[in-house]
């Protein structure tokens, strides 16, 4: 595996390869992997930040053979005295 961290200004994010997944339990004990994982945020301003993800999973002798995940998360804070 190899992970990579980055940043640039209000970007930051991590990106890793997996290249095999060592198991303890079942038949198939090693899974031989070529699987992307990336998360990167932006933070707009200090109370707003977005994230987001990719996770690409590939195995070549799993059970599940490769799924692709994905989604986004917006976090914040109001400011005092909005009406929310």
């Amino acid at each position: 595996a190899v992970r990579a961290d980055f940043g640039l200004g209000r970007l930051k994010g991590t990106y890793a390869y997996v290249g095999q997944v060592n198991r303890v339990l079942g038949d198939k004990r090693d899974w031989d992997s070529d699987s992307h994982l990336l998360n990167a945020a932006y933070a707009f301003a200090a109370p707003l930040k977005l994230q987001g993800f990719v996770y690409a999973l590939d195995f070549q002798n799993a059970p599940v053979s490769s799924t692709l995940t994905w989604g986004a998360k917006a976090s914040g804070k109001l400011k005092q005295g909005w009406p929310f």
